[in-house]
């Protein structure tokens, strides 16, 4: 049988998700700070977060937190940050968030820590 990728491992934990999975994951993996400005950069610079976006499609698709954690790692070696937004103020998503919310949701827990829950 083969295991369970990230993203139905975060359906099954959060299967009243109202929103995708990669935009429930984008919003809690942002850093706290950076929630408050992120509606507002949408609004007026769509693509601005496309990156993030196709870094979490990815991590869905993977099979452990460990290929999450290694795809984190690979991804920030291919695409450094830069720029005031995205390195200045942290205007993007975590990587650390994203492994402990694989992390969290991959082992089968079945009672999550909702600590990650976003503020909206």
């Amino acid at each position: 049988m083969e295991s369970e990728t990230f993203q139905e491992a975060w359906q099954r934990v959060y299967p009243q998700a109202e929103v995708s999975f990669e935009d429930d994951v984008f919003w809690r993996s942002l850093y706290p700070h950076a929630r408050i400005f992120a509606r507002i950069v949408r609004l007026i610079w769509s693509g601005y977060f496309q990156r993030d976006m196709e870094l979490i499609r990815r991590l869905g698709t993977l099979n452990s937190a460990n290929e999450v954690r290694f795809e984190i790692d690979n991804y920030r070696y291919q695409h450094p940050e830069y720029g005031l937004f995205r390195r200045g103020f942290r205007l993007r998503v975590s990587g650390k968030r994203l492994i402990q919310l694989a992390r969290k949701v991959m082992r089968r827990d079945e009672n999550p820590d909702y600590s990650l829950t976003p503020a909206r």
